[in-house]
């Protein structure tokens, strides 16, 4: 089976040829019917069935609107929305960029300058190849879940594939949840207070 190129082929010039010779045709057809009188289209060469010159101006107009509206009004946004956000990380690097280790040294507050690895990209990562290693080689082992964490990771998680888990992936992300103040408890109101302080209250 031969493999699709983008190379030069016969049939690929005939099948050229063969447009190029239709459009221009019709090109020239239309232009004719645009510019010459209609006496002469109609008493010369006998065609009394072609519509009138009037859509031989509004249709080119049209599509010439049509095409301007697309590319200021839709074609954008249509971009903008495939795009990721502008604080996403994968706007700011991609697969080839230098991240260093996150590890931060406790006695003298200064960061990892090692550089880290890329993860591979597998089905455990949804073949996503912007994720990165956290730690360095020298930091991983020092930076592991211990089991007590693990263990209270297993409590909170009812996830059916553990290597795509949150809490797996970033033990610590429990006790910061846990950390985190509750959202207070929501309350009917009712409809005549809420009216009398609207419409009421002066």
């Amino acid at each position: 089976m031969a493999e699709p190129t983008p190379s030069p082929t016969p049939n690929r010039a005939v099948y050229g040829f063969a447009w190029f010779s239709a459009f221009k045709t019709l090109f020239v057809l239309y232009v004719a019917w645009a510019l010459l009188p209609e006496y002469f289209l109609q008493d010369v060469l006998g065609l009394t069935y072609l519509p009138d010159k009037y859509f031989a101006l509004f249709l080119p107009i049209l599509v010439l609107c049509a095409l301007t509206v697309f590319a200021f009004l839709i074609y954008p946004p249509w971009n903008l929305s495939m795009q990721d956000d502008l604080n996403d990380v994968h706007t700011l690097r991609d697969k080839h960029a230098i991240v260093r280790c996150q590890y931060i040294d406790p006695s003298s507050s200064r960061r990892c300058e090692h550089k880290v690895d890329a993860i591979p990209a597998d089905a455990s990562n949804n073949f996503n190849s912007w994720l990165f290693e956290k730690y360095c080689n020298e930091h991983k082992i020092d930076n592991q879940p211990t089991e007590s964490e693990i263990g209270d990771i297993g409590d909170n998680c009812d996830c059916v594939d553990k290597t795509k888990c949150w809490l797996h992936k970033r033990p610590n992300h429990l006790k910061v949840l846990q950390k985190r103040e509750t959202v207070p408890n929501v309350c009917d109101l009712d409809v005549g207070d809420v009216c009398k302080e609207l419409f009421l209250e002066e």
